[in-house]
């Protein structure tokens, strides 16, 4: 399994246990890539795929 698929698997843990509950923010990119133990950019590459997936909703701000 590759390092972009756990962090999406480990964001859908997150929505599904409530820990990031809907219409929460993310933690900031840095503390959510330690919590989930994967480096930025495949982070990044989750973050892009559960937005495509209509998992996550970004909102800029």
């Amino acid at each position: 399994m590759s390092l972009t698929d756990e962090a999406i698997s480990r964001i859908r843990a997150l929505v599904r246990s409530g820990d990031l509950p809907p219409g929460a923010r993310l933690p900031p990119e840095h503390q959510l890539a330690a919590q989930l133990g994967v480096s930025r950019n495949p982070l990044r590459e989750a973050v892009k795929a559960l937005v495509v997936a209509r998992v996550l909703d970004v909102r800029r701000g």
